[in-house]
């Protein structure tokens, strides 16, 4: 029944039609499918998550439109300034999406009574006095090209004595969104021109390229239309997930095409090479190679299985899909490329200075070489060190290439006003309500004592609004507060008061900018002593929520799902390599080998603090599934040489000679591709380029060194006896060989 199926994979579609099929698909797929990556402000969680849950019933109790921030830099209170500002604020209010504004010149009496109201001036000024905000608020954009307006106008009205710079969690989503589209058309198509360059100069025939470039483009079209029939949409992870699946093709492609160019010419019974029929070899080839690929996608598909158990919804939706293209990417490859094998019986003709070459390698890859292994071990281990190094709560902002102006102007904003919203409801802890004088001078004093918090920025409390509103009113004092918050809760003054207290006067919004960079602790540090302040003046903590809190969420989440994910897959591991090795001992060697990549990886991140942010972290779980493609491929050679009598060592050494062209033919192919992503002007896309490469090296050290030289004592000790046994007789195999 195998053996059917395998010929039935191997009997599919001529090339010629394979081709029409794949660019017929490719055309469907602009056509029908959008392949734009969508980022809203929530891409972080899913919608069943405590803290996005909790961000929801926030802004449902205390309905806020959505803000940009817009600062400009220059001398505050000169004339020339404010009716500059004055300008700027009208135009930008004039754009469809916004419908009110707050500056200088929009808000307070006069801009020269700002500088002494006790809300203005918090809000809309700098501590130093050295700029001033424009705060838009608007309805939900849906058309991205009002930011393209907005830096437009700010770039019309920007001069030397008036830096505008413009800011907010909806601009910067836009950004990250920008940057995303732009690496996935760019990037995208460079790494698989890269591919394609590489393949051609490993392989050097043009039938092997075209099938190459077929399945590979199959099976990224397939698993786009496979995530688009399952709604799963294009984000920050799975916007690079038809160059994993492309990577995870070329695999299965390498080794096929190694079996079948070692199996085509063959020593006959006097040890001559001659050549065999292209399609019989490349059916062999095919029996010879889908038992360890099929292992290997199993695997594969395990670990993105993990990810689809963890608590990050990014992560969560790349595991669901990986698992999707693993699946597509083994089926198409064994589908469609064993075809281009058989088209027609190739004309080889080897270069000696190759053979030669590879020979000296074959040479040199038939002793243990034990230093080598040692040597990478203590890599490793060096590494190891920047583990308690890794930075997992980076900022936002750290999502933008520093040293751009870009990047200049959002540190600008973060550290002079903050950046980050976070957002606290508040209750009296004896029960007090929020109209109440005492309640309100207590709110104050806590207000005051969190300005002086360094990550804090701006704050606007229940307070500030009412003392903006006495300060407006005669005979203030003769007033109740209660009638000051149902006088804001006016529609002429945008209902503000329903933006800070609910209807009954027991809870209250503590809404706060916060700084992000520059900051010594990690964000949950930071929220637990803003709580532990607002405990020590007499209230307590409702609810929290905002970009904030979930960045700091997040973080803790990224750390645990590749606790979580790296820790399954080591689990599912053990009983695929005793199926494999059918050695308890080989197994533990194997989880020791693999264990060295993630552990390079992130050692490597830890000590050059690089951010582990959410759309670099999956280069981990890429990086293993090659270094377990190459292991189990090593396995399957390593039990075919016990079958040609090849014990201990001399098995292991003979599966390197064998595979250390494939493993390092893949391995180049993928730095190759993957390092093109290192000239993204995305530092996330940077990293994740840049730790796939570092990572798959590893990867095809872990596998021709380090596993052979700790497996083969196990073998040797358990064959020992076998190969006592067995002495005269491989002395005469070898002496008859040579």
């Amino acid at each position: 029944m195998v053996h059917k199926l395998l010929r039935w994979m191997s009997l599919g579609l001529p090339p010629v039609i394979w081709m029409g099929i794949t660019a017929f698909a490719l055309t469907a797929l602009f056509r029908f499918v959008n392949l734009e990556p969508q980022v809203e402000p929530n891409f972080f969680f899913s919608e069943t998550d405590p803290a996005f849950q909790a961000d929801l019933r926030i802004q449902k109790m205390f309905p806020e439109p959505d803000q940009v921030i817009v600062s400009i830099d220059g001398p505050v209170k000169s004339q020339a300034y404010i009716d500059r500002l004055s300008d700027l604020t009208l135009n930008l209010l004039a754009l469809h999406p916004i419908f009110s504004a707050q500056s200088l010149v929009m808000g307070p009496v006069s801009p020269e009574k700002a500088w002494t109201s006790p809300l203005w001036r918090r809000v809309l000024l700098s501590q130093d006095g050295e700029s001033s905000l424009i705060i838009l608020f608007t309805n939900p954009i849906e058309n991205k090209e009002v930011f393209w307006q907005l830096e437009e106008i700010a770039h019309y009205y920007e001069t030397p004595d008036f830096d505008v710079m413009i800011s907010g969690a909806a601009y910067v989503i836009e950004l990250i969104r920008r940057h995303l589209v732009k690496d996935l058309k760019t990037f995208t198509l460079s790494a698989l021109i890269i591919f394609t360059l590489v393949v051609s100069l490993v392989f050097r025939s043009l039938r092997i390229l075209a099938g190459t470039v077929v399945t590979c483009v199959a099976t990224s079209v397939s698993t786009l239309f496979c995530t688009h029939w399952f709604n799963i949409p294009v984000g920050p992870l799975t916007a690079n997930l038809s160059t994993i699946v492309i990577v995870l093709t070329l695999s299965h492609i390498a080794y096929m095409t190694f079996n079948w160019k070692h199996l085509l010419l063959t020593p006959d019974i006097t040890g001559a090479k001659k050549e065999r029929p292209s399609g019989n070899v490349a059916l062999q080839a095919l029996k010879m190679t889908i038992r360890p690929s099929f292992w290997s996608m199993f695997t594969t598909f395990l670990g993105f299985l993990s990810l689809s158990f963890v608590e990050a919804a990014p992560l969560r939706m790349l595991g669901i899909s990986g698992c999707m293209g693993t699946f597509i990417a083994f089926v198409i490859t064994y589908l469609v490329y064993p075809w281009f094998l058989r088209w027609k019986t190739p004309v080889l003709k080897p270069i000696r200075k190759a053979n030669r070459f590879e020979s000296r390698i074959d040479r040199f890859l038939e002793k243990g070489h034990p230093g080598i292994t040692t040597f990478i071990f203590v890599g490793v281990v060096v590494s190891a060190i920047g583990l308690w190094k890794i930075d997992n709560d980076p900022s936002l902002l750290s999502y933008f290439k520093s040293g751009t102006s870009l990047r200049e102007g959002l540190d600008y904003v973060d550290a002079k006003f903050g950046s980050s919203p976070l957002k606290i409801v508040l209750m009296d802890r004896e029960g007090r309500k929020f109209n109440e004088k005492s309640t309100n001078e207590n709110f104050w004093k806590l207000q005051q004592a969190l300005e002086n918090d360094p990550a804090v920025g701006n704050i606007i409390s229940l307070p500030m609004i009412l003392s903006e509103a006495k300060s407006r009113v005669p005979f203030a004092f003769l007033f109740k507060l209660e009638t000051f918050l149902k006088y804001l809760d006016r529609p002429e003054y945008g209902k503000i008061a329903s933006q800070f207290v609910t209807r009954d006067r027991m809870r209250s919004l503590l809404a706060i900018r916060m700084r992000t960079l520059f900051r010594d602790d990690p964000r949950q540090v930071v929220i637990d002593r803003i709580q532990s302040i607002i405990l020590d003046h007499g209230f307590r903590v409702e609810m929290m929520g905002g970009i904030y809190l979930l960045q700091g969420k997040l973080a803790g989440l990224v750390v645990s799902s590749l606790i979580t994910g790296l820790g399954l897959l080591f689990i599912l591991f053990i009983p695929i390599g005793i199926l494999l090795s059918r050695s308890i001992y080989v197994t533990f060697m194997m989880l020791v080998s693999l264990a060295t990549i993630p552990v390079w990886i992130l050692g490597l991140v830890g000590h050059f603090r690089v951010p582990l942010d959410i759309i670099s972290s999956p280069a981990t779980n890429l990086a293993i599934a090659m270094g377990v493609d190459a292991v189990i491929h090593l396995l399957n050679m390593v039990r075919h040489c016990h079958a040609e009598e090849f014990t201990g060592w001399e098995a292991w050494a003979e599966a390197r000679t064998r595979l250390w062209k494939p493993i390092l033919s893949s391995a180049s192919i993928v730095c190759a591709g993957f390092a093109i992503f290192g000239l993204s002007e995305f530092p996330p896309t940077q990293r994740f380029g840049l730790e796939v490469v570092g990572g798959t090296l590893m990867a095809a050290l872990a596998a021709i060194f380090v596993l052979p030289t700790l497996a083969s004592t196990g073998f040797h000790i358990r064959l020992s006896h076998r190969e006592s046994s067995g002495e005269h007789r491989r002395i005469s195999q070898d002496h008859i060989r040579n």
